[in-house]
């Protein structure tokens, strides 16, 4: 069983459960790949770079050996066991990972990396499948639209909508988004909004975009929903700021 122990990144394990989950998942193993100095060994967004062998042991002189041979045996063997402390600690901290991932994947997912016997190998196959790119994205927004409109009871203009999440675009179109549509939502606001005027519909004082009732993805995993707060984004379409 590998030495190294995986548990002091994923004690508290980020799970793969979905697209969004991608980017914090992968970190727990880019930081404990990188600490071993294995990251470029494991990274999925660049070509294959298999670990090196096992540096090669030094031959032990003859028994006729001479003085100097022997010390330079003795150095070179010195040399040779902090490379492959070095070596072996790569090694165990891959085969810690390989070993790892396919405890904090959906089930789903292990089809996926069922014939994948590296790290990067496994990594780079659910990279393919899951990592957020745009079309992914695309899917986050339009079911951000549909769930907004569903709370709140009727149908919204792109550019309302745009606004009352806090999503920046030059170039919204009205009605659903179509497949070209660029919206994206900041992961900071903006300079001019440094923080939200008011306290949202559910009574916290965030950016719409942050709201768990408007946007599926931020809901914690033991997240219920409130009807009487339900209600109040119901009622929000006698808003002008929502129904403008």
């Amino acid at each position: 069983m590998a030495s190294i122990n995986v548990q002091r990144v994923t004690k508290s394990p980020t799970y793969l459960n979905k697209p969004e989950d991608w980017i914090s998942w992968l970190f727990q193993y880019e930081d404990l790949a990188t600490a071993a100095g294995v990251w470029t060994h494991c990274d999925p967004s660049k070509p294959y770079n298999a670990l090196e062998d096992a540096p090669l042991r030094p031959t032990r002189p003859s028994s006729d050996a001479t003085a100097d041979q022997i010390k330079l045996y003795s150095l070179d063997r010195s040399d040779w066991e902090h490379d492959y402390r070095i070596w072996k600690r790569k090694e165990e901290t891959l085969t810690a990972i390989l070993t790892d991932i396919p405890t904090t994947i959906s089930k789903n997912f292990i089809l996926l990396i069922k014939n994948e016997h590296t790290v990067w190998g496994r990594l780079h196959a659910l990279h393919q499948h899951l990592a957020p790119s745009d079309s992914t994205r695309k899917r986050e927004l339009r079911q951000q639209w549909e769930d907004f409109q569903r709370i709140t009871g009727r149908r919204i203009h792109g550019a309302t909508f745009s606004a009352t999440l806090g999503i920046t675009n030059n170039q919204s179109n009205q009605g659903r988004p179509s497949a070209t549509n660029s919206l994206t939502i900041p992961s900071k606001p903006s300079a001019s909004s440094k923080r939200p005027h008011t306290n949202c519909y559910c009574g916290v004082t965030h950016w719409y975009c942050e709201c768990p009732y408007l946007v599926t993805h931020k809901r914690p995993h033991n997240w219920k929903e409130d009807n009487s707060i339900t209600a109040k984004f119901r009622e929000a379409r006698t808003n002008p700021k929502v129904n403008t």
